[in-house]
């Protein structure tokens, strides 16, 4: 099946959360990982801007890192 994809309104919705929060509140959000708190916020601002920039309007998300995600990525356009 394919990929989940975050749209665009939600990636600026989390990165509003994110650039918000203090440290203490990011490390309370399911899923962000001690090690991550301090650069999560900044992550999304990045990612925003990068769509932003791109003229994207998604991303997709993978549980793996970015050299699987472009594997497969490669994998799933037949390698075109």
């Amino acid at each position: 099946s394919p990929a989940p994809h975050l749209p665009l309104p939600e990636v600026a919705s989390l990165e509003a959360l994110l650039t918000s929060s203090t440290h203490d509140e990011r490390l309370e959000i399911r899923g962000i990982r001690k090690r991550r708190a301090d650069v999560v916020a900044t992550g999304a601002v990045i990612l925003t801007s990068l769509a932003e920039t791109l003229g994207l309007d998604a991303f997709t998300v993978c549980d793996w890192g970015l050299r699987e995600g472009l594997l497969l990525d490669a994998i799933e356009r037949g390698f075109r």
